[in-house]
């Protein structure tokens, strides 16, 4: 198995920087349209009936804050983002005056090495292991990073990424083999969820306690 260290945050950084350097693919936070954007944060958020007032919510890969906004987390739901794109998160911490530090600059081994964060009700990573790495690597290092988030969630995770079935596929993006991750994600508990039915080239997972 992978551990923490089998990616640094420059090997990360790199590859999303280039990804991200367009502005057709930073816009929606690398998902081809805002409708796909919006259609894949309502395919995770359905893990739950509703998410409650004051339950704590960790979104992994927050980009521009979009499940922030789906949330409505100024209603009381306790949040925290995280992201490794810098200027991002700079701008979020502006645009909704963060003085809570609702969202902070850290890869999740990051996050946990230095924050030492509490345990979170849902774990949201919605993108976020779709910029490839290093191909010969990509799937341990998503099967580690999976029992991360897992460890950090008392209720569920919900995650997405790109499947090996998409029909058009690009030379910056990792495609994973949605029955490998659904297996990897049974050896951590017994209730899984792979939803590979809906229009859009990523399939989702879901895990709960």
């Amino acid at each position: 198995m992978a551990n923490s260290d089998i990616f640094t945050r420059k090997d990360i950084e790199k590859p999303n920087i280039e990804f991200y350097s367009n502005d057709k693919i930073s816009g929606a936070d690398g998902w081809q349209t805002v409708e796909a954007q919006s259609s894949n944060y309502e395919i995770l958020l359905s893990i739950a009936e509703r998410i409650e007032p004051q339950q704590r919510i960790l979104d992994v890969g927050c980009g521009s804050g979009h499940l922030y906004r789906s949330l409505d987390a100024r209603a009381g739901i306790d949040y925290v983002g995280i992201d490794i794109r810098s200027d991002g998160i700079k701008s979020l911490k502006t645009e909704f005056k963060d003085q809570k530090n609702r969202f902070l600059d850290h890869t999740l081994d990051s996050y946990i090495d230095k924050e030492k964060p509490p345990i979170f009700d849902y774990v949201f990573a919605s993108g976020t292991y779709n910029i490839k790495i290093d191909d010969n690597d990509m799937q341990e290092y998503l099967e580690d990073q999976i029992n991360k988030l897992w460890g950090l969630a008392q209720i569920g995770v919900a995650f997405n990424c790109t499947s090996i079935y998409a029909y058009s596929q690009n030379d910056l993006i990792q495609y994973y083999h949605p029955v490998s991750v659904f297996s990897h994600c049974m050896t951590k508990c017994d209730r899984v969820a792979l939803l590979h039915d809906y229009d859009i080239s990523e399939f989702t997972i879901y895990m709960y306690r």
